[in-house]
């Protein structure tokens, strides 16, 4: 604010406020640019793939050399699990059937590991999952109590 005695002419004053706004406008702009630019950035992430769906194909025991089919049933939990259903055939005529928790770690090339662990009793033991889902083709490998094995699953009708 100007005093009777202020010696500045008021074009002076008005021009030493002015000045700071000027170079501050293009910092200004720059922010919002850059905030923006992330905002948008954020919009074109991929969420996360939901495996939820039926999943066919085969199963195989590297100790054994048994081999059947097999059926997998997804069921989303929430981002980091799945509940599964698996079923298939030993032996070609006995069926078999257990159901897992899938753990889900979502990787930032549309891949997804899962890995989990189900105890199918004392003559079974524990099997231990371990697998990764790239598209629509699931594969997986097992170990249990006596037994190592792989499957191979691919979704049927994918969302």
């Amino acid at each position: 604010m100007l005093s009777r005695h202020d010696s500045r002419s008021p074009r002076l004053t008005a021009l030493s406020l002015l000045v700071p706004v000027l170079l501050l406008s293009p910092v200004a702009m720059a922010q919002d640019a850059q905030s923006q630019q992330v905002e948008t950035a954020a919009a074109v992430v991929p969420s996360a793939p939901d495996l939820s769906g039926r999943w066919t194909g085969t199963w195989s025991s590297q100790s054994t050399g048994h081999q059947g089919p097999m059926t997998a049933e997804f069921c989303r939990v929430n981002n980091s699990q799945y509940a599964v259903s698996f079923t298939g055939k030993f032996c070609a005529i006995i069926p078999f059937r257990y159901k897992a928790t899938l753990n889900a770690k979502h990787n930032p090339d549309g891949s997804v590991q899962l890995s989990g662990s189900r105890h199918l009793g004392l003559l079974f033991g524990t099997f231990r999952f371990q697998g990764t889902v790239t598209g629509n083709r699931f594969q997986a490998t097992y170990c249990s109590k006596d037994d190592t094995g792989n499957f191979r699953l691919t979704r049927q009708c994918p969302r």
